[in-house]
């Protein structure tokens, strides 16, 4: 849906590459897409998740890590 060639790197942790979906729509910026995805997460699962975005798949990582159980940030 946002990224078709997703990778998960765990049983409980993906990576997104979501610059052409925002591009494509550009009514909606990272942070608005990070909100509706947790809110996705959260009705089909009924689990929470954090959103770690960054340019940089190593800092998005950590980013994640930062600010668990549920939540999102955005580093440059």
């Amino acid at each position: 849906m946002f990224d078709p060639n997703y990778r998960s790197l765990s049983l409980d942790e993906a990576s997104l590459h979501v610059t052409p979906y925002l591009e494509q729509h550009k009514d909606t910026n990272a942070l608005e897409l990070a909100k509706l995805i947790r809110k996705l997460v959260c009705k089909e699962t009924q689990l929470t998740c954090s959103i770690g975005m960054n340019s940089c798949i190593i800092l998005y990582s950590f980013l994640c890590n930062s600010i668990k159980p549920a939540s999102h940030r955005y580093s440059t």
